[in-house]
């Protein structure tokens, strides 16, 4: 059981596990049932060519390359503890002291929304990670910034002057 500090709060979302976890088996699930049931519909009509199984293969490589590029490098949790930041994957634990980040990216535009940090030492994790930071707002439609990023991004300069 990890015990985190008593004044650490958590900045990354709690939905990083259904992206990385239960996203794959939802998508790769439909495209089982889209073949099975092309399967079906050609055993009855032998008109239907292989060719409909373009689609499936089509819908499975195309969220394989999304997941790589987006999903392969998110963390499990992300908190702050004021100097530091504490992140945790896969049961394993590393502190990354706020001088050690070298750049804080946020991309507002994708879903999920994510964060990339760079290191300036790489971590168990590797030289760049991504999480998916808390909403900074209620609004439906909070594109560009999160208030919360910005403000670790100052905290991350005051700690490297």
């Amino acid at each position: 059981m990890l015990t985190l500090p008593p004044d650490a709060r958590r900045i990354s979302s709690r939905s990083s596990a259904f992206y990385k976890s239960m996203l794959p088996v939802i998508w790769y699930g439909i495209v089982l049932v889209v073949t099975l049931v092309l399967w079906k519909a050609m055993q009855k009509d032998p008109r239907i060519g292989f060719w409909v199984f373009l689609v499936p293969a089509f819908m499975a490589a195309l969220f394989h390359f999304l997941a790589r590029s987006l999903l392969a490098d998110l963390v499990d949790e992300v908190w702050d503890n004021g100097s530091e930041l504490i992140v945790v994957n896969e049961g394993h634990v590393e502190h990354l002291p706020l001088a050690n980040i070298v750049n804080i990216s946020y991309s507002g535009y994708t879903n999920p929304k994510r964060a990339t940090l760079t290191l300036r030492q790489p971590g168990r994790w590797g030289r760049t990670f991504g999480f998916i930071p808390v909403r900074s707002s209620i609004r439906i439609f909070s594109l560009g910034s999160n208030a919360m990023i910005d403000e670790l991004i100052q905290r991350v300069d005051k700690a490297r002057g």
